[in-house]
């Protein structure tokens, strides 16, 4: 069936995103790219994300880093884990998840349209 074959690709797209940034929810990267290719004018678009941090890192100290980053100061939900909602390109995205110091980011990504 065609349907099954697109569901493996699917979950072939899902592995090999995975692999590549370990520390995304790979749903967020395949929507942020859909709406990209959707709405080719809109060079931003609206993420909600939460961040995890690494254990022993000082969510306070990584919070304001990440303000001086990006301007947005995230909201502390404890245990490491803050909230950030902000308009950005996919590529600020992956420029927080390189951040040695983040375990995983998660969220859920929107168009401005």
């Amino acid at each position: 069936m065609a349907a099954n074959t697109i569901r493996r690709d699917y979950d072939g797209l899902v592995a090999a995103l995975s692999g590549r940034h370990p520390n995304i929810d790979p749903f967020l990267l395949i929507k942020s790219a859909m709406l990209s290719r959707k709405y080719p004018e809109e060079k931003e678009q609206r993420f909600w994300i939460e961040v995890y941090l690494k254990e022993g890192v000082d969510a306070d100290k990584k919070r304001d880093e990440i303000y001086t980053e990006i301007g947005i100061f995230g909201t502390g939900l404890g245990h490491n884990h803050f909230q950030v909602t902000l308009q950005a390109s996919l590529d600020t995205i992956l420029t927080l998840a390189d951040d040695k110091d983040v375990a995983k980011i998660e969220g859920e990504v929107f168009p401005f349209s």
